[in-house]
């Protein structure tokens, strides 16, 4: 799939859901998560990638009252809605991760349901580490698509069977953890989070 493939998909599953993907409780989860390792300081700088509609941001603006979000997605409709979601100290921006520069590094860069996407999660995930500032935090969800009764159960880049039918990685946890070590992170926790299937 190319990328205007990619972004005509993504463009359609907005236009038919605009709320797509947003879920309270997968933001929540995140949002205590990060700040168990803030130690009770705000973020200055925080980047959503696959920000989609931008219901994280939206999510986690009235926590963090002082800091700068920026939100990136592939899709241009995504991107519109969450624009009109009208929030101070958000900017928005539609791209590739690869293609992108910020004027800043970030405190915390965000993943919700993206890293399974990237065509090569090592190579993407070693761009999301050069974005980070020294000692900062990555909050990355990815699905056990291994686990969906409808799955084979073997690793491999594919169409998911139910849901959206995207192309997703389908790995167990200890391929996650090995392409995170290699792109040069280090593992705080491991958590397991709500049932979206």
């Amino acid at each position: 799939m190319n990328k205007q493939e990619k972004i005509d998909e993504y463009n359609a599953f907005f236009r038919k859901k605009p709320e797509k993907w947003a879920s309270d409780e997968r933001n929540k989860l995140a949002l205590d998560t990060i700040d168990t390792y803030l130690d009770g300081r705000q973020p200055l700088h925080v980047l959503d990638i696959g920000c989609g509609n931008g219901h994280t941001i939206q999510y986690l603006h009235p926590h963090w009252s002082l800091t700068i979000f920026y939100g990136l997605d592939l899709s241009d409709v995504g991107i519109e809605i969450a624009q009109k979601r009208g929030l101070n100290r958000a900017t928005f921006v539609t791209g590739f991760l690869g293609e992108m520069e910020f004027p800043v590094r970030f405190d915390v860069i965000v993943l919700l349901g993206v890293a399974e996407h990237f065509e090569n999660p090592l190579e993407e995930l070693k761009k999301v580490k050069q974005l980070l500032i020294p000692g900062g935090i990555v909050y990355i969800e990815v699905p056990n698509c291994i686990a969906y009764p409808e799955s084979r159960h073997e690793e491999g880049f594919r169409r998911i069977t139910v849901g959206n039918h995207q192309f997703e990685w389908h790995l167990y946890r200890k391929s996650w953890e090995t392409i995170l070590k290699n792109a040069g992170f280090r593992i705080e926790a491991s958590i397991k989070g709500p049932r979206q299937q």
